[in-house]
């Protein structure tokens, strides 16, 4: 049973398009923590995410979002399909506003990805699409992808705006 505390934390999680009922997240006390999976199915490290934190802090276990990983990874492997179109974002939440519009979405965690995490994603049966956020780190991050788009943040857009964005990649 939750406490109080959690069930605000899955408030604003659901908030931001995040419904915890749904999707693979672990509450605790003001902490949210997304597992993140390898190709191989084995778990290879996750996010704490601190919605009341500050972004930035001298100790950065304390910052809003502090990621941890064996390896550089993805988050959402886990719920694609065996093949097709997948958009790689910059946050979780992101992907998640592009999955709650039925398309295959997943985090590459901030707007860079190693080669070695390029090379094992090039092995796999996607096709890889780039939404990235419009700012400098963006316009970057979707110049490593052969296709995609940048935009305002996913997830302050509504359905009609993000399915415009992205429907003419999975035709």
């Amino acid at each position: 049973m939750m406490n109080g505390e959690e069930l605000l934390l899955k408030a604003h999680l659901l908030s931001r398009g995040f419904d915890a009922d749904r999707l693979r997240v672990v509450l605790g006390a003001g902490v949210a923590t997304f597992y993140l999976w390898g190709f191989d199915g084995k778990l290879r490290g996750y996010q704490h995410y601190r919605p009341h934190a500050e972004k930035n802090c001298k100790n950065p276990k304390d910052a809003r979002y502090f990621t941890r990983t064996t390896r550089p990874c993805l988050w959402g492997l886990e719920y694609l399909p065996s093949s097709g179109v997948v958009f790689v974002t910059e946050s979780i939440f992101k992907a998640v506003a592009l999955m709650n519009c039925g398309f295959n979405a997943v985090s590459a965690l901030g707007s860079n990805i190693p080669a070695d995490l390029w090379q094992q994603m090039s092995l796999l049966p996607y096709e890889w699409v780039c939404a990235g956020d419009n700012d400098k780190a963006g316009l970057k991050f979707s110049k490593t992808f052969t296709r995609g788009f940048v935009s305002n943040d996913l997830d302050e857009l509504c359905e009609e705006e993000i399915t415009y964005l992205a429907r003419k990649f999975t035709r």
